[in-house]
């Protein structure tokens, strides 16, 4: 079984940072402590969810493939090949984790619903289903 999967930024992964971040200032807001305190933990939580918000829209990885029992994944144009050794399937979620077959480093993939089309999600869910990860 091969696929191909062309990856898009997840709004729904958008929505649930902005929410969860939104929340959290909301939080912090209603704690009696002076304003220097409240600065500093406004930014423990702006900080990490801008860091989170650019990686998402400048993803590294564009591209997932599946051939010849070998995974791949595609950044800035060059294919790279990578081993599977951890993959949790829910209905709306994939998280793939990786290693770099070159460089041994790696790679974590969030793949939601919609960050591709709705039969290459279902695609890789049966192929994770049908072919588990060795590790």
């Amino acid at each position: 079984m091969a696929i191909e999967i062309v990856l898009r930024p997840s709004r729904r992964l958008a929505l649930y940072l902005l929410l969860v971040t939104l929340l959290a200032l909301y939080a912090i807001a209603r704690i009696p402590l002076a304003s220097p305190y409240l600065f500093f933990l406004a930014l423990t939580v702006l900080l990490p969810a801008y860091y989170q918000w650019q990686t998402m829209q400048h993803r590294s990885i564009s591209r997932l493939s599946y051939r010849h029992e070998q995974w791949a994944i595609e950044r800035g144009g060059e294919p790279e090949p990578v081993e599977l050794y951890q993959a949790t399937v829910w209905q709306f979620l994939v998280a793939l984790n990786f290693r770099s077959s070159v460089s041994g480093k790696k790679k974590r993939l969030l793949v939601l619903s919609d960050s591709c089309g709705g039969d290459e999600f279902r695609q890789l869910k049966v192929l994770l289903r049908h072919f588990p990860v060795l590790v």
